[in-house]
């Protein structure tokens, strides 16, 4: 890779935001925590769907798994999820956030 694709590759990654957030339900087939990948304009470019069974899926731009998929439109702010009642968003660490979609896993239980 040359060393200007590098550096915007680094740059794009500091431009993204990584999100947890809570839903707070009691409906057995859909997801209880969501990890987002969220791009300077407000758009998901991946997301990882947590289920109560343990099971995950997930969404990229070329890619899916189970019923998982981006949002169409801007998400929005964090300050905006937090005043859904259904909803409990936690800003991951900065040491951690980066990692939660870095390596792919196909439909295997969550350590817990």
């Amino acid at each position: 890779m040359a060393k200007q694709e590098e550096e915007a590759a680094v740059s794009d990654a500091d431009e993204m935001r990584y999100w947890k957030v809570r839903w707070l339900h009691d409906l057995p087939d859909e997801p209880v925590e969501l990890y987002s990948e969220i791009d300077e304009d407000d758009y998901e470019r991946r997301k990882v769907e947590i289920y109560r069974d343990g099971h995950a899926d997930y969404a990229g731009p070329t890619v899916a798994t189970g019923s998982t998929m981006l949002s169409e439109v801007p998400v929005g702010t964090f300050e905006d999820i937090a005043l859904l009642d259904d909803f409990e968003p936690i800003k991951p660490p900065e040491t951690t956030s980066k990692g939660c979609g870095g390596r792919r896993q196909r439909h295997r239980p969550m350590p817990r």
